[in-house]
């Protein structure tokens, strides 16, 4: 029967304590082995290694550990549905070149002019009206009286009585432009040349009756009656029945507006 060696020094002893070192044996007769063989090597213990588990290396597949490269624990958690970038979700649609443009040049996408192709506003409209008629009614006193000093028919006259009336429907209407807007200023520019037609004959006939400056001399019931023997004299006012009211709507449509656009343009 082989003899028992020393836990502690690895002496072969025959009792319960050692004779070299004198350290006491185990009564089981299980000896632990040596920490360092004769040699000066260090002894592994077989129950040592048959515990310790296989822990498999990071980034061997079916490991705990993650890829190399890869953050761990709370760094490297991915949510449920999380896709790293460079990848698009399906159905991804890219942003179109115009779309691209406009956030690279840092501005919203153009948008139509108020009241240009939306709907008019009512408030709008019903200002544009009185602006109109204020414009017209201010143009034919100007337009009559200045008629009346100097007895001579200018056109640019004309051009600034369709002017007023639609400086004075854009005004009201706070710059919307809308073609209701610009039928209206036209309409509103024919009547103001009548009422300036009309101004200007109750002038004259006030002036031959001795009444001063009447703008209201002729009766209205007379009107169309004087107004065809003027109209035989002076012929050109033909044409001002279509000048005035083309320049009072365009005008409203957005000449002021072009000419903003034009200086913003210098």
């Amino acid at each position: 029967m082989a003899m028992a060696a020393c836990w502690k020094c690895g002496a072969q002893v025959a009792g319960p304590t050692c004779q070299t070192c004198g350290a006491a044996q185990q009564a089981s007769g299980t000896q632990a082995p040596p920490a360092y063989a004769p040699g000066g090597q260090p002894v592994v213990s077989q129950a040592s290694v048959s515990v310790r588990s296989h822990q498999p290396m990071a980034g061997a597949p079916g490991g705990p550990y993650p890829p190399a490269g890869q953050a761990s624990g709370w760094q490297g958690y991915q949510p449920p549905g999380y896709q790293q970038q460079g990848y698009q979700q399906p159905g991804y649609q890219p942003p179109s070149a115009y779309q691209q443009q406009q956030a690279y040049l840092g501005t919203p996408p153009a948008s139509p002019a108020i009241g240009q192709q939306g709907g008019l506003d009512p408030m709008g409209l019903v200002l544009g009206l009185a602006g109109g008629l204020v414009g017209g009614i201010v143009g034919a006193i100007i337009w009559a009286f200045f008629l009346q000093l100097t007895k001579t028919n200018f056109t640019f006259l004309a051009l600034g009585l369709g002017f007023l009336v639609g400086l004075g429907v854009l005004l009201g209407a706070r710059g919307q432009r809308h073609i209701v807007l610009a039928v209206l200023a036209g309409v509103l520019g024919l009547l103001s040349f009548f009422l300036a037609l009309y101004f200007r004959l109750s002038l004259a006939l006030a002036d031959i009756l001795g009444e001063g400056n009447s703008l209201f001399a002729l009766p209205f019931g007379d009107f169309f009656d004087v107004l065809k023997l003027y109209l035989q004299d002076n012929a050109i006012n033909y044409l001002y029945f279509v000048l005035v009211p083309l320049i009072a709507a365009g005008t409203a449509f957005g000449g002021l507006n072009q000419r903003r656009s034009a200086r913003r343009r210098r």
